[in-house]
């Protein structure tokens, strides 16, 4: 074949291809106005209809929720990096901040003027309520007693101090320490070796445990040490004075260098320490175990008189979904409630009754401080709602919408 023809074959294999473009370039330019004036094109605007394959954003699902009996708000951090101020009564947002990736907990100081966030990234942030405005960050360092990983805190009191603890997620692996702050200054007052710690009755001491085998009694302010215990010490007596500590299966108060055994658990109700809670007041001892039934083990709710030494009720059977469930008293130590992912039984922790079943498919927080609700999140129609228990009813008292 010659030249010239080989030049015109692939010609005529070229021309449909070009056709092509033109007749698509067409279709783009057909119907659009043209500005007479100017002659430039007018804007074109594409909308994504409902049926589309347009994408719905994914909704902020809350991480932490704390409640402000005091002011009655809410504050909820969500995995947008976003902390939302709801007004409780009247179930809107009133304020939006910013916070720190993946919050750990999130506490009001007695007063309510002030809101702590803790972050795994080893910060604590600070807020003033009235007017919002952040006003302190604490960040932790490389050393080890001054670092932060800080998962859980509590206020002392006076509120001018606040008191952190948790294993770290950042530079610091394994943060085994419990450390107070000032809240003016975001200066470390002083570090204990921890794994957590509970307050007195009084707030004056504090009772920094070491995993389940030790204890250290220390003076809120000052973090002097005061005393040292052995075994899972469970909290503070009713009195605020002396300690319920269980060791080798015994019930054991000591207090002022002595100790005396109030109840030795009978064999046939052993459990494993992490499953043991002792009331607010010091009165009542709730512990969990498994019971060998059911789809995934099933668990036993035993809960103690702690002086008598007598069982309140027969040991409950919780058929309680998913992994084994943890359980909190509410503040009032009235109640006592089961945590899983799909059941939330609440009993009443004087006399072992079941008062109500919350069975909605959501994630519970807990109990909010002035233990009138039971607080809890759930996805709905790509939304989250924040959903209030009434404690004493099981119904929902409040539906709060996280836009």
């Amino acid at each position: 074949m010659s030249a010239d023809a080989k030049q015109s074959l692939k010609k005529n294999k070229a021309l449909p291809m070009v056709m092509s473009m033109v007749l698509v370039l067409m279709m783009l330019f057909i119907d659009i106005p043209r500005s007479l004036s100017s002659g430039e094109l007018t804007p074109l605007h594409l909308e994504v209809s409902a049926g589309g394959s347009h994408k719905e954003p994914e909704p902020p699902v809350v991480e932490v929720l704390s409640f402000c009996p005091r002011t009655g708000i809410l504050a909820a951090a969500c995995v947008d990096k976003k902390l939302r101020i709801f007004d409780v009564k009247t179930g809107k947002i009133i304020h939006t901040t910013g916070t720190p990736p993946r919050v750990s907990q999130l506490t009001f100081s007695p007063d309510g003027k002030t809101l702590a966030a803790a972050a795994y990234g080893e910060q604590i942030i600070l807020w003033d309520t009235a007017p919002w405005r952040l006003f302190q960050t604490i960040r932790g360092t490389r050393e080890p007693k001054s670092g932060l990983g800080s998962y859980e805190m509590i206020f002392l009191p006076d509120g001018k101090t606040l008191v952190s603890w948790g294993f770290g997620f950042g530079r610091v692996s394994e943060d085994t320490y419990v450390r107070a702050w000032d809240v003016k200054t975001g200066k470390m007052r002083y570090a204990l070796p921890g794994t957590s710690t509970m307050l007195s009755p009084d707030g004056k001491y504090l009772m920094i445990k070491e995993g389940f085998v030790k204890g250290t009694l220390i003076e809120a302010q000052s973090g002097k040490v005061v005393q040292k215990l052995a075994g899972n010490v469970l909290g503070f007596s009713p009195r605020g004075t002396s300690f319920l500590i269980h060791r080798k299966g015994r019930i054991i108060l000591a207090g002022d260098g002595a100790e005396k055994v109030l109840f030795s658990i009978p064999k046939d109700y052993q459990f494993d320490c992490e499953w043991m809670k002792l009331s607010p007041d010091g009165k009542i001892l709730a512990a969990m175990s498994q019971s060998g039934r059911g789809d995934y083990g099933g668990q036993l709710l035993q809960l103690w008189d702690v002086e008598t030494g007598k069982l309140l009720s027969s040991p409950i059977e919780a058929e309680l979904a998913d992994e084994p469930a943890s359980g909190q008293f509410s503040p009032d130590g009235a109640l006592f409630a089961a945590l899983s992912n799909r059941k939330w039984p609440l009993w009443d922790a004087r006399t072992g009754i079941l008062r109500c079943t919350l069975e909605d498919y959501c994630t519970v927080f807990g109990f909010s401080p002035d233990s009138c609700y039971l607080m809890g999140t759930e996805i709905v129609d790509n939304s989250c709602k924040i959903y209030l228990w009434d404690t004493v009813s099981g119904k929902k008292a409040k539906i709060l919408t996280v836009k």
